[in-house]
């Protein structure tokens, strides 16, 4: 999962934990790699600073094409439900800005941060560089 800001980068030698912004984000996709075509179709995010919620988004994209039928029973997004949503490009100022300055968590993260990248990079643009967290591998060790 590549990311070019660590962690260690990020927080000052002896800066506490408390005032380190967090967020926390999960992806659904039309499908199972960004390599095959496969796009978002909702970003949930909630942000976090010492503990304490400090924001809250999620938004439907419309992934403009199918939503396959193996993501679609694992998360219940139907092609209806993002038809005439915004795409990623209208609202990829928004999660730039929330993105910015945090720390990235995420279970199984190296899933959620390719269809990032990916949908930036079909924009024109870079995600953020932000440090990442992976709650899946940590659970692991």
């Amino acid at each position: 999962m590549p990311s070019s800001a660590k962690l260690s980068e990020r927080l000052g030698p002896g800066q506490p934990l408390s005032e380190v912004a967090f967020a926390v984000l999960d992806t659904e996709t039309t499908g199972l790699s960004p390599r095959y075509g496969g796009r978002v179709c909702e970003v949930a995010v909630v942000t976090l600073r010492g503990g304490r919620e400090t924001a809250r988004w999620t938004t439907l994209l419309d992934p403009q094409c199918r939503i396959d039928s193996g993501a679609m029973a694992v998360h219940g997004i139907t092609s209806a439900m993002v038809a005439g949503q915004p795409t990623f490009a209208e609202v990829a100022d928004d999660l730039d800005e929330i993105l910015t300055g945090t720390v990235l968590v995420a279970h199984n993260a190296p899933f959620d941060v390719s269809f990032l990248q990916a949908e930036y990079a079909r924009i024109g643009r870079v995600m953020p560089a932000v440090p990442v967290l992976c709650t899946l591998k940590l659970a692991r060790r």
